[in-house]
């Protein structure tokens, strides 16, 4: 078992990767070498105001190459003090150094948007007229259109 890559005592129970420029570092950690660089810090009731600061803060000072943002010239620390970009561009100059936190902050790193719930009786009115419509369509032989609307009344039942 690997230890810790800061105190050298404690074997390493926590891996952080950071790639830059195609460059990887790695960063093998012990849970009180990465708790004090705010690796579990509670996000969510950081007195500084922001949420991603203690965190991006405690790896600065072992990752030392300072990243710019070509669009507005903001650093990687001054990106940490802040916890907001200079512009749309320092998304993707920083996008390795929020893509973890991102994923634990939010499950994913793709936004799954929420989508309405139909009520119950919605639900039914609705597949009762798409089955109607399947009816008809069957009827006059447009099969493709059938296919269509068997679909939809199959995700309409999944969702009852």
């Amino acid at each position: 078992m690997k230890l810790c890559d800061i105190c050298k005592k404690k074997p390493a129970t926590v891996q952080f990767t950071q790639i830059i420029n195609n460059e990887v570092k790695k960063l093998n950690l012990c849970e009180e070498c990465a708790e004090k660089m705010g690796l579990f810090s509670d996000f969510f009731t950081t007195a500084g105001g922001t949420l991603l600061s203690p965190f991006l803060k405690g790896l600065s000072e072992f990752f030392e190459e300072e990243i710019r943002c070509k669009g507005c010239g903001l650093s990687l620390s001054e990106f940490q003090e802040t916890g907001k970009f200079g512009c749309s561009a320092c998304y993707e100059t920083f996008k390795t150094q929020i893509k973890g936190l991102l994923k634990r902050l939010h499950g994913s790193l793709t936004h799954k948007g929420k989508t309405p719930k139909i009520p119950k009786e919605s639900i039914e009115d609705r597949i009762k007229k798409l089955e109607e419509e399947l009816k008809e369509a069957v009827r006059k032989e447009e099969y493709e259109r059938a296919a269509v609307l068997r679909d939809k009344i199959r995700e309409l039942k999944k969702k009852k």
